[in-house]
This record gives structure tokens, sequence and C-alpha cells, in this order.
């Protein structure tokens, strides 16, 4: 998927509901300097949308701001 592509999957999932639950386990950190991988279980839930996996992100420190690199499910 294209980043054009994923942020109109995204912007069309998230208006067809107004309701979303959004839950959160298991969270591991694996820190290196300013680098850090993120996983964590993920459960998602709107009226028309229900998936669970794993979530991994990639991030990076920069200016006392952490941003994500890459993010995989």
């Amino acid at each position: 998927m294209t980043i054009q592509e994923w942020k109109m999957y995204k912007r069309d999932l998230f208006s067809s509901s107004a309701r979303r639950n959004v839950q959160i386990n298991d969270i591991k950190i694996q820190t290196n300097g300013s680098s850090a991988v993120v996983t964590f279980t993920q459960r998602y839930q709107t009226a028309k949308h229900r998936d669970v996996g794993i979530k991994t992100l990639h991030l990076r420190r920069h200016d006392d701001r952490w941003t994500i690199l890459k993010k995989t499910w």
C-alpha cells in the first residue's frame, strides 16, 4: 500500500464510526540510544471493523520528541 492509499484507508476507517475502542496489552520496549522498538498486542473495534494483532513501532528520538519511523502489524 502506498502512503496515499494508506492515508485514504485510515481516513475512511476513522470517518465510518464515531466510536472506537482501542486496547493495548503486553507492551515490550527495547531502547538503544535515540532509537526504540515497541511491541504490543492491540485490540481495535468500531461498529464496522474489529481486529486483534501484534503491532510493532520503530521509533527515533529527535529534539525531545519520539517519532514513528515504521509500523508493522
